[in-house]
């Protein structure tokens, strides 16, 4: 989260640190307890939301969890 708000790539000041360091503690603080996304219509509505990927590490199909939105 603070790549986001503090990019390696640009210099701040000590002034500009402060605020974007805090910018990013209260974003990760508002979005930390996030639960499992649902299915919201359909014959399977309100079950856990999955997807699928094929990690070129591991060399098998792993079923991963969808996670809410940020707010």
């Amino acid at each position: 989260m603070m790549l986001k708000y503090l990019p390696k790539g640009e210099h701040f000041s000590y002034n500009g640190m402060i605020p974007r360091t805090q910018l990013a503690a209260i974003d990760n603080s508002e979005n930390a307890g996030g639960g499992q996304a649902v299915i919201l219509k359909g014959n399977n509505a309100s079950e856990a939301r999955y997807r699928r990927c094929f990690p070129k590490a591991h060399k098998r199909w792993v079923v991963k969890p969808i996670m809410q939105p940020k707010t």
